[in-house]
């Protein structure tokens, strides 16, 4: 079971990273900070949806 959640270590990480930015979105004051953990949140979300739509030997059209 161990293995197997290893096996999907990135999809671990972009939810780490998506609850980071969600945290400093709704809890940051600074509009500077609000926009940084925003950007964090965002770049979770395209590494995700990048990641789901790999193809192991795929090939370019």
């Amino acid at each position: 079971m161990f293995g197997e959640l290893l096996i999907k270590y990135n999809y671990w990480i972009y939810a780490v990273l998506l609850t980071l930015g969600f945290y400093g979105m709704m809890t940051k004051n600074n509009l500077m900070k609000k926009l940084i953990a925003m950007n964090v949140f965002q770049w979770a979300v395209i590494f995700y949806f990048i990641s789901i739509g790999a193809k192991r030997g795929g090939n370019v059209p």
